[in-house]
């Protein structure tokens, strides 16, 4: 009889021991998934309050953009880029792209299939992406799924003419507009015209560009200065793909853009 119960006892000790196991490991999985949410939040870039614009592309370049509106009431714009060649198509367009997505060609053709892109986007990683991570695509997926669409066929258009056509003023930023802030872009490379063509983007999306200059002396890396953090600085970093930084120095302006010589030959403008 003695025996049996202290078989008992271990086994109910056994018992214990496996559900605080259990129990531990729960414990550090919900902390990894915590911590990966915590990152993610951080690292977002859609804020589900301003504009966002989504390029969609397949490996032969054809594609599309989408243009998220979350508010007053949720409407996504499609312009389909089919015909439109290169490798920047958003420079083509001079338009500031948040976000980019690589998707099938079957997908990116099909001009009604952008919730189900983005949905997969979030599942599979053969769908690379660039300056958005799941939890952006999640909230976008979200706003795909309860938005109004229409569709902007300018693909078929002279480039030279693609930024004369009324439709393109929908791509104006309020955000931007409303932050009511002066820009300065400055070219230190050796290249001309950057300054210029950067300047001519910015103004498209509504900023308020008040001097463009080039300096006798390059800088190595671009930056964009800024006497107080605000929406337009945050996009200007993201689309711009340039490091922003607090100064006392940006001269004439709310926001000072220096293009250094590591854009030389830009990506995205």
């Amino acid at each position: 009889m003695l025996m049996r119960r202290n078989v008992g006892l271990h086994h109910g000790s056994g018992i214990k021991t496996a559900w605080l196991f259990i129990g531990i490991v729960l414990v550090i999985i919900l902390i990894a998934l915590a911590i990966k949410f915590v990152f993610a939040l951080k690292n977002s870039t859609f804020d589900g309050q301003h504009q966002f614009v989504l390029l969609v592309r397949s490996d032969n370049n054809k594609g599309m953009l989408a243009l998220f509106q979350p508010t007053p009431s949720a409407s996504v714009i499609i312009v389909p880029l089919e015909n439109i060649n290169g490798q920047n198509v958003s420079a083509d367009l001079h338009l500031g792209v948040d976000g980019n997505i690589t998707a099938s060609i079957d997908k990116v053709t099909n001009k009604d299939d952008v919730k189900s892109i983005i949905f997969d986007s979030i599942f599979h990683a053969q769908h690379s992406t660039s300056h958005v991570n799941w939890l952006d695509l999640a909230r976008l997926w979200l706003v795909a799924n309860t938005a109004s669409y229409a569709f902007m066929p300018v693909d078929n258009l002279p480039k030279d003419n693609i930024l004369g056509t009324m439709g393109m003023q929908l791509f104006i930023d309020t955000g931007i507009q409303k932050d009511n802030q002066t820009i300065q872009v400055i070219n230190t490379t050796s290249q001309p015209g950057l300054g210029t063509r950067l300047a001519s983007e910015l103004t498209n999306m509504g900023a308020d560009v008040i001097d463009v200059r080039s300096a006798p002396t390059e800088v190595k890396r671009s930056v964009i200065n800024y006497d107080k953090i605000s929406y337009t600085v945050t996009r200007l970093e993201r689309i711009l793909q340039m490091p922003s930084a607090l100064s006392d120095e940006q001269g004439i302006a709310d926001i000072q853009i220096i293009i250094g010589a590591d854009n030389a030959y830009p990506k995205t403008f």
